[in-house]
């Protein structure tokens, strides 16, 4: 019973941070519904060693019931205006408090990661990834030339 009510929120805690970090917007860029954001985090975690999974159950469960005594206002992280959860991951990420500083930036490192890996995003960016093998779901094509970077080249 304690496990449901703390898994769900985990999910409170990603689900908040992720629409924060990645919104809806106008010039393109795939929002955190796009990338599944959400089910793809889960799957991360459950592949995770048992005690690395603890820590980002942990921070993710933490930011959403700890939010109240760390922002003020007596609400849940996932249900502060997306504003403020933004205005609150970055005044952590600024923090000179180590323990805030920490927060702030294993929230940004950890859904960076799950987001950056997502082909809509790589996309996006003009990235392209492949791998060897043909049932990878996120197999796709590498354009010939995107290694290319036009700098020249020094061997030594």
């Amino acid at each position: 019973m304690i496990d449901a009510f703390f898994q769900r929120a985990v999910v409170a805690g990603i689900t908040g941070a992720a629409e924060a970090l990645y919104p809806s917007n106008d010039f393109g860029a795939p929002d955190w519904r796009d990338v599944d954001m959400v089910e793809r985090t889960l799957i991360w975690i459950a592949a995770l060693p048992p005690r690395p999974r603890g820590q980002i159950r942990l921070l993710f469960g933490a930011i959403e019931l700890a939010a109240p005594l760390l922002a003020p206002g007596l609400r849940r992280f996932s249900r502060m205006s997306t504003a403020r959860r933004v205005a609150l991951i970055r005044r952590w990420r600024r923090s000179r408090l180590l323990p805030l500083k920490l927060l702030g930036d294993s929230l940004k490192a950890s859904t960076s990661m799950i987001y950056l890996s997502h082909p809509a995003a790589l996309a996006y960016i003009g990235l392209h990834k492949t791998t060897d093998n043909p049932h990878d779901p996120l197999r796709v094509e590498v354009r010939p030339d995107a290694l290319n970077t036009g700098a020249p080249v020094v061997t030594t």
